[in-house]
């Protein structure tokens, strides 16, 4: 039995969720194929919720936009899918050294930036679990991570109950490109979106993208004397999952794209970790993801030069969590409206790559 959809859309990592949720919520039919996502980059992420760059204090391209939807979007996720998965949390710049504080209050004076950080520096002597005698804490406002395991499990049940997702790896031989139509194996749709995270470099539609793969590592670790108030950040991030457990992240890898761990960054973040703590803790996972990169540090959204049926929604990067829900809908309405996508994402900018 043969069955149409509107869109067929490969993967379900952020990119995935984030669309095919605001595709079905206006209507239009919708089918998932994803491999269980377990080598999705959104699996093992932080999910950090972060309008600013730490190390220079500089506001993120669009914060204010990105802000103002996700607070909508999450909410009505939440309650669609009826998980809880966004958590309102603080982040602490440690800061250790006298440059590390003015350069602090300067930035706090500035347009765009005061906005998002307190002028004062937090005494943290009370947070005996760190090297307190060496720290100050700068608090950066409007933060906070997505627990990105609970969202794309729930969601995956969410797809499940409504017969929306068909768990296999795609068969790129099966796919079969017509204007009018796309059928694979007993399924036909007319458009299809690919939302394949790093697995790009291996689709014959979209390889020719230059992406820069990166892998990353995290560990999670157990301690009894760390604090759950804030998430703290220098060189690596701690952040609290709850039942005394954290996630400390993360490295940076771009020649070994294997998704085994490796010690010898288990050992850089455990140095980074210690430069910071000083208290009990045992490592309980050590964990791995690719992510898919691109140059200029922007997702690669579009359609096929020539498949004119054929779209890629990809390249979130590490703030995918914070851009996806807003540019989810800026190209839902560049799909059914002919809206024109920001040229800072469009794959126009890289269509001097294509060759047919």
């Amino acid at each position: 039995m043969t069955h149409t959809y509107d869109f067929l859309i490969i993967g379900q990592g952020i990119s995935g969720t984030v669309l095919s949720y605001q595709l079905i919520n206006k209507g239009y039919s919708v089918l998932i194929i994803d491999d269980t996502h377990q080598t999705s980059s959104t699996m093992v992420a932080a999910g950090l919720i972060n309008p600013l760059v730490l190390k220079r204090l500089t506001k993120t391209w669009r914060a204010e936009e990105f802000i103002k939807f996700n607070d909508v979007f999450y909410a009505q996720l939440e309650d669609e899918i009826n998980s809880s998965f966004v958590i309102e949390k603080t982040i602490i710049k440690l800061i250790s050294s006298n440059d590390e504080r003015n350069f602090w209050i300067k930035r706090s004076r500035i347009d765009g930036v005061k906005e998002y950080i307190t002028e004062n520096l937090k005494d943290l002597s009370d947070y005996s679990f760190l090297h307190h005698n060496l720290f100050s804490g700068g608090e950066v406002k409007k933060t906070g991570w997505i627990d990105t395991k609970t969202l794309l499990t729930s969601y995956r049940r969410y797809l499940i109950e409504r017969n929306l997702l068909l768990e296999e790896s795609l068969n790129y031989q099966h796919l079969i490109l017509d204007d009018k139509e796309i059928s694979y194996n007993n399924i036909k749709a007319k458009q299809v979106i690919f939302c394949d995270g790093y697995q790009s470099v291996n689709n014959p539609l979209f390889n020719w993208i230059p992406l820069s793969l990166v892998k990353g590592e995290l560990l999670i670790i157990k301690s009894e004397a760390m604090s759950d108030e804030y998430i703290f950040n220098k060189k690596i991030f701690i952040l609290p999952l709850g039942n005394q457990h954290y996630k400390i992240g993360a490295t940076y890898n771009w020649n070994d794209l294997s998704l085994l761990p490796t010690e010898d960054k288990k050992s850089e973040l455990i140095r980074n970790l210690e430069e910071l703590i000083n208290c009990d803790y045992e490592v309980v996972e050590q964990i791995v993801g690719i992510r898919p990169a691109v140059k200029d540090r922007r997702p690669l959204n579009g359609t096929h030069p020539k498949h004119k049926n054929i779209h890629l929604f990809n390249g979130m990067g590490s703030r995918g969590l914070f851009m996806a829900p807003k540019l989810g809908e800026e190209f839902v309405n560049y799909l059914m409206k002919n809206d024109p996508l920001n040229p800072e994402v469009s794959l126009v900018r890289y269509s001097d790559h294509y060759l047919e």
